[in-house]
């Protein structure tokens, strides 16, 4: 992973819990295959502008220790999205500047370890967000505008 431009940070000392982000623009499968090698220990992940597709999310719904994950400015689809929801301990999403809209946004503010969402720049309509924010969900912060 070092070797194809990505940043590998542990979180704490005395722990083997990973931070990584991609400094490339464009994942490859075998760059996904070498994270799942790890998916036990990668907790935070930054794709943030690297060209992920709706399959490669698949992929990802494989790393079950994730808790923060940045997939801005990817072009992803509610279809991809979906995949997500089994990651059971997320906490922290980013989807700025994706294609996902409302179906996703149900979905997501479903899961019960999700703490902060950020949808800001997404297919997400006003009219549903102001349903999502007027329901008060305690244990959720959305980031729309």
């Amino acid at each position: 992973l070092l070797q194809s431009g990505y940043s590998i940070r542990n979180i704490s000392l005395g722990n083997y819990l990973l931070d990584i982000k991609s400094n490339e623009t464009i994942i490859n499968s075998q760059d996904l295959n070498q994270l799942n090698l790890i998916a036990k220990n990668v907790i935070w992940l930054d794709l943030g502008n690297s060209k992920l597709t709706d399959q490669d999310l698949h992929a990802i719904s494989t790393l079950t220790s994730l808790r923060k994950l940045n997939l801005s400015k990817n072009p992803i689809t509610d279809s991809g999205a979906r995949h997500l929801t089994k990651l059971p301990q997320l906490e922290y999403l980013n989807l700025y500047e994706t294609t996902v809209s409302d179906s996703t946004a149900i979905l997501l503010s479903q899961m019960q370890s999700l703490r902060e969402l950020y949808l800001w720049n997404t297919k997400v309509t006003d009219t549903l967000m102001d349903q999502l924010i007027s329901q008060k969900k305690a244990h959720l912060k959305i980031i729309y505008k």
